[in-house]
C-alpha cells in the first residue's frame, strides 16, 4: 500500500485500491477523482457511476462532488487555495474545453449516477428488466421481517409440531425458539449462498424413538427406587451433600435431558453419584444400573440430537430459499437484499451478455465508498 501525495498523478486505469480511515479525506478524495475522470476522459456525469454505503452519505457525496464541480470551473478563472485544484488546472492544456465539460456536468447533474449499492440494482433492474428478467411492476417493501416471521412460523409448525416432548426440552435449552430462528433466517436471507456443513437430513431415526422410551423410562425408575431407598442411601453421601441435592433436584425436575443444575452439568452429577455408589461397593444397589443407562443413554440422545438441530437448521435454509422467492412472486414484492441477489443472479445467467453490455456502456468508471462494507457478492 503506497501513499497518495499527489491525487493528479493517481492513477485512472485498472482496479486501485484507497485505503483510509476516518477522517482522512475519503470523501475529499472520490470528489477529487471524480473531477479528474470528467476532464481526462471522454465521460459524463452520468457515466461515473458512485457507489456508497447509505442514503444519508449518497446525499453529502452529491452535494459535495457537485460543489467540486463548482470549485474547479471557479479555478479556471481564479488561483485556487486547494492544492488539488490548482495543481490539476496548471496540468489544463485546453480549458475552453475544460468549462465546457464542467458546466455540462452542473447543467445536467440531476443524472449523476451516485447511488447506494441497493439503489444501483433498483435501477438496473427497472431500467433494464427484461435483459435481467425482472416484473415491470415489482413493489420494493423495506421491512422483510413479516414474510420471514410467516415462513418460521410455518415452518415451526410443519417440522416441529409433531416433535418428541425430549427433543423440544432440548430445543429449549438450547434456546432455539422462534425468536432464535428469525434471526437466523434474517441472515440466511442476506447471505443466501452460505452452506450449513456438514450436511445432514432432517429425519429422526427409528433407534432414536427407542432410545427415547427407554430415557423416559429409565428416568421414572430412578425417581421411584429414589423415594423408596433415599434414606438409607444418604449415608453414603454424608461428606457430598451438595451431590446428593444436586441429583434430588435433577430427579424432581422432571427434565429427563436436563442440562445444569446451577453451574454444574447433570451429565457430571451422574458421574460422580455412579462413582460413589461403585467405591461404596453398592453395586447390587437398583440406583447403580439404572443411573448407568440414564447416563448413557443421554449421552447417546445428545449426540442424536445435536446432529438433527443441524439438520433442522439445514432444512429451514432449504425452505426459506423456495419459500420467500414464491411468496414475494405472489405479493409481488422485493426487499433491499433480493435487489442485489436479483441483479447477481441475472448477471449470472447465460443469456446475461446483453445486461452485460449495457452496465459497461452506461459506467465507464466506478468509485466505490467505504469497500468493507460489502460482501464478495456485492462486489
Amino acid at each position: 500500500m503506497l501513499p497518495i501525495n499527489d491525487l493528479t498523478k493517481f492513477s485512472l486505469t485498472g482496479r486501485q485500491l484507497i485505503e483510509a480511515s476516518a477522517g482522512t479525506g475519503k470523501t475529499y478524495t472520490i470528489t477529487s477523482l471524480f473531477v479528474r475522470l470528467l476532464l481526462e476522459r471522454p465521460l459524463s456525469v452520468s457515466n461515473i457511476l458512485v457507489v456508497t454505503f447509505s442514503d444519508a452519505a449518497t446525499e453529502e457525496l452529491k452535494i459535495r462532488i457537485r460543489s467540486r464541480l463548482q470549485d474547479t470551473l471557479t479555478a479556471l478563472d481564479k488561483l485556487s487555495e486547494d492544492s488539488f485544484l490548482s495543481q490539476l488546472v496548471s496540468k489544463i492544456e485546453n480549458k475552453t474545453l475544460a468549462r465546457l465539460k464542467l458546466e455540462t456536468a452542473l447543467k445536467n447533474f440531476d443524472e449523476a449516477a451516485i447511488f447506494t449499492i441497493h439503489g444501483f440494482c433498483k435501477k438496473i433492474l427497472q431500467d433494464n428488466a427484461l435483459e435481467s428478467f425482472s416484473f415491470f411492476d415489482t413493489q420494493l417493501n423495506p421491512d422483510s421481517h413479516p414474510t420471514l416471521k410467516e415462513i418460521v412460523d410455518d415452518f415451526w409448525r410443519i417440522h416441529l409440531y409433531k416433535s418428541s416432548f425430549l427433543f423440544i426440552q432440548y430445543l429449549s435449552q438450547e434456546k432455539l425458539n422462534r425468536q432464535y430462528l428469525s434471526e437466523f433466517v434474517q441472515q440466511l436471507a442476506r447471505w443466501p449462498f452460505i452452506p450449513i456443513l456438514p450436511n445432514q437430513n432432517f429425519q429422526p431415526s427409528r433407534n432414536q424413538g427407542i432410545l427415547e422410551k427407554l430415557l423416559l423410562d429409565k428416568y421414572e425408575e430412578a425417581n421411584t427406587v429414589w423415594k423408596n431407598a433415599e434414606s438409607k442411601i444418604k449415608q453414603y453421601f454424608a461428606g457430598q451433600k451438595q451431590l446428593l441435592k444436586d441429583f434430588t433436584v435433577y430427579l424432581a425436575s422432571r427434565k429427563p435431558l436436563l442440562k445444569k443444575i446451577g453451574r454444574r452439568s447433570v451429565t457430571e452429577v451422574l458421574t460422580k453419584f455412579i462413582r460413589t455408589l461403585k467405591t461404596e461397593n453398592l453395586y447390587t444397589h437398583p440406583s447403580y444400573e439404572i443411573c448407568k443407562t440414564l447416563s448413557r443413554t443421554r449421552e447417546q440422545i445428545y449426540k442424536s440430537y445435536d446432529l438433527n438441530l443441524l439438520a433442522l437448521k439445514q432444512e429451514l435454509a432449504s425452505y426459506l430459499r423456495s419459500e420467500l422467492d414464491q411468496r414475494n412472486r405472489r405479493k409481488n414484492q422485493r426487499f433491499f437484499d433480493d435487489l442485489l441477489l436479483d441483479l447477481f443472479k441475472a448477471l449470472k445467467n447465460k443469456n446475461s451478455s446483453d445486461l452485460k453490455t449495457v452496465i459497461r456502456q452506461s459506467y465507464q468508471a466506478v468509485l466505490i465508498s467505504r469497500y468493507r462494507f460489502y460482501s464478495a457478492r456485492d462486489f
